[in-house]
């Protein structure tokens, strides 16, 4: 655990690759950067799989994090990230696929 939350320079951190997001969306909250970051990996469940492993702080979403038992280092901290709800332009004409993609949409919007 860091000893100020805000303070991430020399804990071992699990970051992104090719994608380099994570940094950078850190930097842009104020936080400083982790200079220790001991696995770069852009598939989402190989870092979570790294942070289980106690390898590691990374970057999960909070419902996945709290059924895996994993601590919030920074808990005042949130990033709301987009969603996409996607069907095939067929199926879409269905009524009733339709009608629960509506649903969804409703439904999720009020999530974001």
């Amino acid at each position: 655990m860091p000893a100020d939350l805000t303070d991430l320079t020399g804990v071992p951190f699990i970051a992104d690759d090719r994608e380099a997001q994570m940094l950078p969306r850190l930097a842009e909250m104020g936080l400083s950067l982790p200079r220790n970051v001991v696995m770069r990996c852009d598939d989402p469940l190989a870092q979570i799989a790294y942070v289980q492993a106690g390898l590691g702080v990374g970057v999960c979403q909070v419902k996945l994090a709290q059924r895996l038992g994993l601590v919030r280092v920074l808990p005042d901290l949130s990033y709301p990230m987009p969603a996409w709800l996607v069907v095939h332009e067929d199926q879409a004409q269905v009524a009733r696929i339709r009608h629960v993609f509506d649903h969804l949409k409703k439904t999720l919007g009020h999530w974001m």
